[in-house]
């Protein structure tokens, strides 16, 4: 039986305490310039190889040649993503609202292949921008954008997420804060009020969560992908008083 995940949505307060820039600022006050180098590792290497084994980065994995469908790469957008979204004819959830996509701008940190760039721009999307940190990835993605049809209202880039500085209404976070350094899991989230704009929201598909396993109380263990919870994700989100839970449900 194939495990249910849990499905977080969060929508951001209209208006900001005067104090939020500030607090913003202090969060993420430590040098950022240390980004690529931090999440290079992809799944299994969990912070580098032996002496006599090459380094495996994510930039290598999609230079070998990642077929969609294996490791990390699902060939297609996550069904829980297509059933937020109206008109996809994807239905079963039960308590998340769907997105109001239409006009709104969307980000997807981690984008991959761009599946769910394709399925935002189709939901109604103005504007849908995707972040890698391999080059080769924003080469791939481009090239399947090509092929389903997308217009110049969707982008890749090779970048860094902590140091992207526009804003959105919608962002999307699908197994990307399992590949952070738990060290900089605080700073996603201090980022991630920074990017969404007052009324936005924040959907994150939580993956992995592993049986008997609590990060949010410390029990880190290896990765990438490092363990996550919905309570370690409303942890990292609570203390930046921007953000209230508007559904949480289990989703295939």
């Amino acid at each position: 039986m194939r495990r249910l995940l849990p499905l977080l949505c969060l929508s951001t307060l209209a208006s900001r305490g005067v104090g939020f820039q500030g607090a913003v600022a202090r969060g993420v006050s430590r040098s950022l310039s240390s980004t690529t180098q931090a999440c290079a590792n992809p799944p299994g290497k969990g912070g580098g190889a032996s002496a006599s084994e090459p380094e495996m980065t994510w930039e290598s994995m999609w230079a070998n040649g990642l077929q969609p469908g294996q490791a990390f790469d699902a060939a297609k957008p996550e069904t829980a993503l297509l059933a937020l979204i109206p008109g996809s004819g994807v239905q079963g959830l039960q308590s998340s609202p769907p997105l109001d996509l239409a006009g709104k701008s969307a980000l997807v940190p981690g984008c991959g292949r761009g599946y769910a760039l394709a399925a935002l721009s189709k939901g109604g999307c103005a504007r849908v921008h995707g972040l890698e940190i391999s080059q080769t990835a924003v080469t791939r993605a481009n090239e399947y954008l090509k092929g389903v049809g997308v217009g110049k209202e969707v982008t890749v880039a090779d970048g860094d997420f902590f140091a992207h500085a526009e804003t959105y209404d919608v962002v999307y976070d699908c197994t990307f804060l399992c590949a952070i350094p738990p060290e900089r899991r605080e700073e996603w989230a201090v980022k991630m009020a920074q990017l969404i704009r007052p009324g936005g929201v924040l959907v994150t598909l939580i993956f992995p969560v592993r049986e008997g396993v609590e990060p949010a109380d410390g029990q880190i263990g290896g990765g990438p992908p490092f363990a996550m919870s919905p309570k370690l994700v409303e942890k990292l989100l609570a203390p930046k008083g921007v953000f209230k839970k508007t559904s949480l449900e289990k989703v295939p």
